[in-house]
């Protein structure tokens, strides 16, 4: 079971209170240890080369004093606040047969296209991923795996392989892997400053491609920047939607540089009932899912697994020699976009 996160109380939008993030301009010269004693915070984490800091205080009150006067500092390029992100529903056991997964890792000494997963923790034993998988990137601690329940990190990977072996055409050798990025650990939210460290950590690991399948309904200045950042290096960026059907933006998926995904209903015709829409949303896919770990078979729906078959689909195309993410992104919102929208 996952633990609650101790953290400072938070408002109904997920913001917390105590935290603010800080980008320092390099510049500026700014000692952040000696700001943050002057402001009475405490340096929480940050994201290592982009001098980004996460900055914890002893109320919302010293919070919100600290962000006057850093919106007064010429040193500092932005302040944001922290806000939390819930982790999706666990999977559900099941008295099915899962589809064989009929792909196998290349024999051959070569680079393949490298997906970058953020969520959960990916059980690499007893689950049909294990081989397509890099050695996974830990940002939040200890993780909640049990031997009897699949993580939803497990289930988003098995199904970007079941994406990618739908796009590869006859071929079932593949040299795509998958990096998975926790940013989850043992507890049951994140927050926006640790995907945005994930997002990092992915790209600095080779990621060509991104799959988010996480979302807030509240737009996030720092995850913007470094998912521009990212864009502006070849990586291309997909998540989920949102599992209600509310037609309000939810972010990073509807960043401009981000393909948003939504899921497609049981007979692939129509947007799913409990999925959401809007402008927004590029891409439509399958929204159910299932996953085999220690032989149980476990079922999932929402856009969480929609933006993961997506991805799969990205990383097979973008495995052919010499094509562009930006052409497999033209690809996949010419292709898959939702039905009724577009020429």
């Amino acid at each position: 079971r996952l633990a609650k996160r101790d953290k400072p109380e938070k408002k109904d939008d997920g913001k917390i209170d105590k935290e603010l993030i800080v980008t320092i301009d390099p510049k500026s010269g700014i000692d952040i240890e000696a700001l943050a004693r002057q402001l009475g915070a405490k340096i929480k984490g940050k994201i290592d080369g982009l001098d980004i800091y996460q900055l914890e205080f002893e109320d919302a009150e010293a919070a919100d004093k600290a962000l006057a006067q850093l919106e007064q500092n010429d040193g500092v390029a932005s302040v944001d606040s922290n806000f939390t992100i819930q982790q999706p529903e666990q999977l559900s056991p099941v008295n099915l047969p899962a589809p064989p997964l009929n792909l196998r890792p290349s024999s051959a000494d070569k680079d393949g296209i490298v997906v970058g997963l953020i969520d959960s923790s990916v059980q690499r034993n007893g689950s049909q991923v294990g081989d397509f998988l890099l050695p996974e990137l830990s940002l939040a601690g200890t993780s909640a795996n049990q031997p009897g329940q699949v993580s939803h990190g497990t289930s988003m990977a098995e199904t970007i392989l079941r994406g990618l072996s739908a796009s590869l055409e006859g071929t079932q050798e593949t040299s795509v892997k998958i990096l998975p990025v926790d940013v989850y650990g043992q507890y049951d939210n994140t927050s926006t400053f640790d995907v945005a460290r994930g997002v990092q950590a992915a790209i600095e690991g080779g990621a060509d491609i991104i799959s988010l399948s996480l979302g807030s309904d509240q737009p996030n200045s720092l995850l913007k920047s470094v998912i521009q950042a990212g864009t502006k290096e070849g990586v291309l960026f997909l998540a989920a939607a949102g599992n209600e059907p509310t037609g309000q933006p939810v972010y990073p998926a509807a960043q401009k540089e981000v393909i948003g995904v939504t899921a497609l209903n049981r007979g692939g015709q129509r947007v799913a009932s409990y999925a959401n829409y809007g402008n927004f949303v590029e891409a439509a896919a399958p929204g159910v899912g299932v996953t085999v770990l220690n032989n149980q078979t476990f079922f999932g729906t929402g856009t969480s697994f929609s933006t993961a078959y997506t991805a799969g689909v990205a990383a097979g195309l973008g495995s052919t020699p010499g094509v562009p993410m930006s052409q497999v992104r033209d690809a996949i919102t010419k292709n898959m976009r939702p039905p009724g929208t577009g020429p």
